[in-house]
């Protein structure tokens, strides 16, 4: 019985290669007809699609920029640490701020006050209005008041 699986196996395997190099002779002409109406239709709309990824040629590394750039570019100084506001600063500043006001202030008060320290002084404006709505989040004792104003309990 061993016998007959085998020889029918071989005949099988013989059957399914015969079958699939037919096919391939048979799809052949038809898969290189494809190909060339596929070329000659990209060649008819301008060479296919786009190159995508990085573009061909000399990579530029960091070195050093053409003289045209390093002229435009300003040099800018790194903050030393004697530049910026102690550790703390600006809490207790805007917490200063809040206790000296009578009345309730708007957060844009509050920052045109905190500019006129000399820590916050030359400071972007709006990085210090952040600033100053993230401290003043974190501040138990200063309660919102309406129309975005601002005390402190």
């Amino acid at each position: 019985m061993a016998r007959i699986n085998v020889a029918a196996d071989a005949v099988v395997e013989s059957i399914a290669a015969e079958v699939r190099r037919r096919m391939q002779a048979d799809a052949a002409p038809a898969l290189t007809a494809v190909a060339r109406a596929v070329a000659d239709l990209e060649s008819a709309l301008g060479g296919g699609a786009p190159r995508r990824g990085r573009p061909r040629g000399r990579r530029r590394g960091p070195g050093r920029p053409p003289k045209s750039q390093a002229a435009a570019r300003t040099p800018r100084r790194a903050a030393s640490s004697g530049d910026r506001a102690p550790r703390g600063a600006l809490k207790e500043l805007v917490r200063r701020i809040l206790t000296s006001a009578d009345k309730p202030m708007k957060l844009a008060a509050i920052r045109n006050q905190t500019l006129k320290s000399p820590h916050f002084r030359g400071r972007d404006e709006m990085t210090l209005y952040r600033q100053i709505v993230r401290d003043i989040s974190l501040m138990p004792d200063v309660k919102k008041v309406s129309g975005g104003m601002y005390a402190i309990e």
